[in-house]
This record gives C-alpha cells, sequence and structure tokens, in this order.
C-alpha cells in the first residue's frame, strides 16, 4: 500500500477466482478476502472510498480516496 497526494493505492497478489476475492471496508480498517481461505486485514491512516478496483490474473489493484469528514458547529 503506497499513500499518494490524495489517495492511497493498494496493489497485492490475492488467490482465487474473481468471484472469490471480497472487500470490506470497517471504519479504518480494510479487510480482503480471496480463494483458499486467504484473509488479510490491513490498518488504514484515515477512513476511506473504494475508488476504483481491478483484479486481473490474482493480482488486486485498487484506489482509496479519503472519506469525505463533516463536522456539525453549533
Amino acid at each position: 500500500m503506497r499513500e499518494e497526494e490524495d489517495h492511497l493505492s493498494l496493489t497485492a497478489q490475492v488467490p482465487g477466482p474473481e468471484n472469490r476475492v471480497k472487500i470490506e471496508l470497517a471504519g479504518r480498517k480494510l479487510i480482503v478476502r480471496g480463494g483458499m481461505g486467504f484473509k488479510r486485514t490491513l490498518h488504514l491512516p484515515f477512513e476511506v472510498i473504494i475508488k476504483d478496483i481491478r483484479y486481473v490474473n490474482g493480482i488486486l489493484n485498487a484506489k482509496l480516496v479519503r472519506k469525505e469528514t463533516t463536522t456539525t458547529t453549533y
């Protein structure tokens, strides 16, 4: 995972066919699941939104942009 100027770039080798690869966001955690019981949890520096994701020949590429946070002032 690389932190770019305005997003995070993730490249990972994930085993299994495309229909077995799952990505889940839970707060600042990114969970990647694949075939053969593969599971990795990555701790992110900030909350993100998945902007782009591709899985080709066992390689997962994802662009994760910072989630906008709103602050309410009274």
